[in-house]
């Protein structure tokens, strides 16, 4: 059942309650309001005549002749029928009761007899009777009766009970349209939102925004989130796109020139050996480049679907003393030293972060010429250990330096990928130190060489004496 239909049936049924609760009160006080002023006035009437009467008997004169000196037009004025009886409850004087005569108030010579007010029910409808005991001297000398007809009263108690209910009944109308057309206008955005989430599965296609509704509410947040899940998503699925273009034109090159070795090796069977090996060793090195495409690949992919790293504690001086180690028979003519080197130690992954401190100095000795040099440092800074990859080479320009940490992303000429690299280290450096609760940050200008500065932070205590760089397992 969809929500507005639900937001409906739920006001009006509200409302009915509300409006049936007050109809209800509204009608009894009504119909008890009538029929109190018409019980006083009827007592005002009995007890007019039963003074008028009472006294006539105090003095001695007989019930009869006290009768007949009434005057009855105060009873006809309000409407009222009158009836006298004696001490039996014989009628006496005034008007007969058209049907079985109401019960008086109690038998002759009754003391006690009180006053007391009956509804009879007739064909021609209903009667109100009001009955007193007429008093003398201590003894019941005979009865007073006044009598009205409700049929004016029910009639209007009547008309007021159907008013009553076409109130209810319009009410309710009004209120299953009023909120179906505003639970309908409400939910527009939602709808809005539903249309748009189905038009994007079906064309796979972020571009399609919602219209700004221009409240300030919870609907107004919904069409504001949805429009920025959009434009992430859209983003995302942008950087999806791109990056796997350009993952195909990276492995193509490499499997290009793998191929056109071998073609080029099967069609000249009779080249020279030199040749041989030389075919043999660019189809190797192609196969090499093509390898480290794909391990960065996966590095990049298991970065995206939340990989967790080690978290054990590092020393990071041995992870750094140890990378530089390593690259040195990479260096060539390019001078790689350590310009400092403080006792350092972090919770996270020794692997990864040999690997991102390979990645920056594979960087440096990259871009930096023969005769230059690379420096590695690693110093203890406040709560954070900085570590600092300086070179001299060839820069990079100020518009570039925000993206460099993109995938493939394509600078100047100058700082090519033809030397062999991915174009997705830097990348993964990234990941690894923000994956390590730190941050890369970078200092470079054309032809001043570049400073790449990874800032990470310490654990608070250092390992025990005697324990191995990433070997106690700790929880981050």
């Amino acid at each position: 059942m969809p929500i507005r239909i639900r937001l409906m049936i739920w006001c009006v049924a509200i409302f009915c309650v509300l409006l049936v609760a007050v109809s209800v009160i509204l009608f009894r006080a009504h119909a008890e309001a009538h029929a109190g002023e018409l019980d006083r006035t009827l007592a005002a009437v009995t007890t007019h005549f039963q003074s008028e009467i009472e006294r006539a008997l105090e003095v001695g004169e007989p019930l009869q002749p006290a009768l007949q000196a009434l005057d009855l037009s105060g009873a006809e004025v309000a409407g009222a029928d009158l009836a006298f009886f004696d001490d039996a409850g014989t009628l006496v004087g005034g008007q007969p009761f058209p049907g079985a005569a109401p019960a008086l108030g109690g038998s002759g010579g009754d003391a006690h007899a009180a006053e007391s007010f009956q509804t009879i029910s007739l064909p021609t409808g209903r009667v109100r009777v009001h009955t007193m005991p007429l008093v003398a001297d201590g003894v019941t000398r005979g009865y007073v009766q006044s009598r009205v007809s409700l049929v004016a009263l029910d009639s209007s108690i009547a008309r007021f009970r159907m008013l009553l209910m076409a109130t209810v009944a319009g009410g309710l109308l009004v209120a299953a349209v009023g909120s179906l057309v505003t639970a309908t206008r409400a939910l527009r955005p939602i709808a809005d939102v539903t249309e748009t989430a189905r038009a994007i599965a079906l064309s796979r296609g972020f571009g399609r925004r919602l219209e700004p509704i221009g409240q300030r509410d919870e609907l107004g947040e919904l069409v504001s989130t949805f429009n920025e899940m959009l434009d992430s998503l859209d983003a995302a699925y942008r950087t999806q796109r791109q990056f796997v273009d350009d993952a195909a034109h990276e492995l193509r090159a490499p499997v290009t020139s793998i191929v056109g070795n071998l073609d080029l090796l099967e069609r000249a069977r009779d080249l020279p050996a030199e040749e041989q090996r030389a075919i043999a060793a660019e189809t190797r090195a192609e196969a090499e480049r093509l390898g480290r495409l794909v391990n960065d690949l996966l590095a990049l992919a298991r970065a995206d679907a939340g990989l967790q790293l080690e978290q054990a504690a590092v020393e990071l001086d041995r992870v750094v003393a140890d990378a530089v180690r390593a690259m040195r028979l990479l260096a060539g003519d390019v001078a790689l030293t350590v310009a400092a080197l403080e006792s350092a130690v972090v919770i996270g992954d020794a692997d990864r972060l040999k690997q991102l401190l390979i990645v920056l100095i594979d960087n440096a000795l990259r871009y930096t010429p023969a005769g230059g040099r690379v420096r590695v440092s690693l110093r203890r800074q406040g709560d954070e250990a900085v570590l600092a990859v300086e070179d001299t080479g060839i820069g990079i320009a100020a518009a570039d330096v925000p993206r460099i940490f993109d995938r493939f992303y394509r600078a100047d000429p100058a700082r090519s990928r033809d030397a062999g690299g991915s174009g997705l280290g830097l990348a993964i450096a990234r990941w690894i130190a923000e994956g390590h609760d730190g941050r890369i940050e970078v200092e470079s200008a054309p032809g001043a060489g570049a400073t790449f500065r990874v800032r990470l932070p310490l654990m608070e205590s250092p390992p025990a004496p005697g324990t191995k760089a990433g070997s106690p397992r700790l929880t981050a």
